[in-house]
This record gives structure tokens, C-alpha cells and sequence, in this order.
């Protein structure tokens, strides 16, 4: 077995990680890999009436590029045009 874990493994642990965090952060997880339009956000979460869209970046110790550089503007669109989404068709839909 490779001693390498595959992207999709690293990145699995790195949302476990970060669901743990905002859990216990005091953070209600409310959804993960929520899919829309076939791309997908990985955690959504509350906190203190605030709703929050986390894209986890997982890299390697060896990564020289800051994560915060991974999300082009091209995957904020997506993550703010899903946000919308997802709050007309989920929260208003419970008021």
C-alpha cells in the first residue's frame, strides 16, 4: 500500500477535522458535501444566527501555496451562488 494518501483521502480528513473543529467551537453542523449543481460545498454550518459555507483546502506539510489561494474567484462565485441557494430553498422554506 502507498505510504501517500490520494487527494480524495487528504481531503476527507481534512473535512472530518474541520467539522470537528466547528463543533466544538460551538457550531452547529447543519450540512455536509451538500451538492448543488453538481459542484459541492463541504460543510454548512450556524453559529449565533449566522450561517456559515466552509470550503476546506487540505494540502500537504510540503505545500508551499497558502490554501486561501485555492479558491479562485471562479469557486467563490460558485460558493455564494449555492449559499443563495441553499438558503431560499431550506431556511425560508422552515419560516
Amino acid at each position: 500500500m502507498s505510504s501517500h494518501f490520494s487527494t480524495k483521502k487528504t481531503g476527507n480528513i481534512g473535512e472530518k477535522f474541520a467539522e470537528e473543529y466547528l463543533k466544538n467551537n460551538g457550531y452547529r453542523i447543519i450540512a455536509t458535501n451538500w451538492f448543488y449543481k453538481h459542484k459541492e460545498i463541504d460543510i454548512i454550518a450556524e453559529k449565533d444566527s449566522f450561517l456559515v459555507i466552509v470550503e476546506v483546502k487540505t494540502r500537504a506539510k510540503n505545500y508551499l501555496i497558502d490554501p486561501m489561494y485555492a479558491v479562485t474567484k471562479q469557486k467563490q462565485k460558485f460558493l455564494i451562488e449555492a449559499a443563495d441557494h441553499f438558503i431560499q430553498t431550506k431556511i425560508f422554506q422552515k419560516r
